[in-house]
This record gives structure tokens, C-alpha cells and sequence, in this order.
């Protein structure tokens, strides 16, 4: 997964804060934006020969068609590359729990950036695991 501003996402974690923006984009599969590309290329090529047949009929008062339809081929290309798709994601089958289960096993660092999971009792972990019991009770 590759997120844009990871440096800032680290730095937070480093600094033990939330960091204040996190998005995650879907990228276009290439074999979407190759055939998309070639999709708007034959619109832009189709809205210039209509153009050019109004122009053969009606003489040169006409414009060539560029001026609007280089502005929607320039905004389809980029749409193909830069609008926001959905991402996909489904909760995982034993919730949180197996989610801590598989961070574990992956060694996937907690916010603070170790390596322990919160506890998912009614207390919760306080870090004071391994160390001697102050208590007098």
C-alpha cells in the first residue's frame, strides 16, 4: 500500500500523535486508463471531424472544434488518473480480535509505534506487563 504523505504519517506515529488527514486512493488499473485513454482520444476525434463537416457545409465561420473539445479530452485524462475511486474493504470475519491476532503475527507496530496490542478486556493494558506487582493487597 502506498500512501502519499507517508513521511507525515510516520513522523506521527514516531510522535506518539493521530495524524490529523489520512486517505487512501484506489489507482486506476493501467488497463482501465489505456482503454479510457483510447475512448476519449476517439470522442476528441469524432467531436473534430463533426466539427470540420459543419465547417465544410457552413464555410469558415465555424470553428475547428478544439476550443471545446481539447478542454473535455484534457479533463477526461485526468480523470482517469487523478478522480477518487471507492476502495474496496469488508470487515474482518472475528472483528477486532483477529485483527489483533494478525498485526501480531505480522509484527505491525501499534500507534505508539511497539509492537503490543491493546488489550480488548474491560481494563485496558496500562504497558506495566512483565514488571513487578507494587501492590500491597
Amino acid at each position: 500500500m502506498v500512501l502519499d504523505g507517508h513521511a507525515r504519517l510516520a513522523a506521527a506515529i514516531a510522535e506518539s500523535v493521530e495524524p490529523a488527514v489520512l486517505e487512501l486512493q484506489r489507482a486506476a488499473p493501467e488497463d482501465e486508463v489505456v482503454t479510457g485513454t483510447r475512448q476519449a482520444v476517439a470522442a476528441y476525434e469524432a467531436e473534430l471531424a463533426r466539427f470540420a463537416e459543419l465547417r465544410a457545409v457552413r464555410g469558415p465561420g465555424v470553428p475547428d472544434g478544439a476550443g471545446t473539445a481539447g478542454p473535455v479530452l484534457a479533463r477526461r485524462l485526468l480523470a482517469l488518473r487523478a478522480e477518487h475511486r471507492p476502495t474496496w474493504a469488508w470487515p474482518l470475519p472475528g472483528g477486532i480480535e483477529q485483527w489483533h491476532r494478525v498485526a501480531r503475527e505480522h509484527d505491525v507496530p501499534g500507534p505508539r509505534g511497539d509492537l503490543t496490542v491493546p488489550s480488548t478486556a474491560a481494563e485496558p493494558d496500562r504497558g506495566g506487563a512483565g514488571q513487578p506487582s507494587t501492590s500491597t493487597s
